[in-house]
């Protein structure tokens, strides 16, 4: 009975962990959701940093940028509340995609807007809030990358 127990866990896991990776939509995928703004690099920024509050609205704001096959930033952990605008501003010289494993859970297009080996071009956000409170996983599915862990609170 254990060693069924056991095994049926396993197997579980290894569904769940695969969920991910599945190149097809289905009715249980999240639809992209979200606003999605293209705009020029800015020269200036309204935020603290790279990653941090918004000067202007108070939302956390996060820069991401993809450039010759690297990702930056990767692993990094930043705050937020339950409803705040989070925004996701990302520079990308390759076709990818952006998970969002909250509730609501998000998908994000993005879009290759510079050159390999160049500036990586226009500037893309997309903004959404978490609804309940916890660790919410940012990641670049077809890099295989985690950008950031937001840990959401009440």
């Amino acid at each position: 009975m254990r060693r069924s127990l056991t095994a049926s866990a396993c197997l579980l896991a290894l569904a769940l962990v695969g969920a991910c990776g599945s190149g097809e939509e289905t009715p249980d995928t999240p639809a992209r959701t979200g606003a999605v703004t293209n705009t020029a690099a800015p020269a200036d920024s309204d935020t603290d940093s790279d990653t941090g509050t918004d000067t202007e609205t108070g939302g956390v704001v996060l820069d991401v940028r993809i450039a010759d096959g690297v990702v930056q930033p990767t692993n990094i952990r930043l705050d937020a509340a339950v409803g705040e605008p989070i925004v996701l501003r990302v520079t990308s010289d390759a076709v990818d995609e952006l998970h969002v494993h909250s509730v609501p859970e998000h998908t994000f297009p993005v879009e290759a807007t510079g050159e390999v080996g160049a500036d990586p071009g226009v500037v893309q956000e997309f903004e959404f809030v978490v609804d309940v409170p916890g660790q919410t996983a940012v990641e670049l599915h077809d890099a295989g990358v985690t950008v950031a862990t937001l840990l959401v609170r009440p």
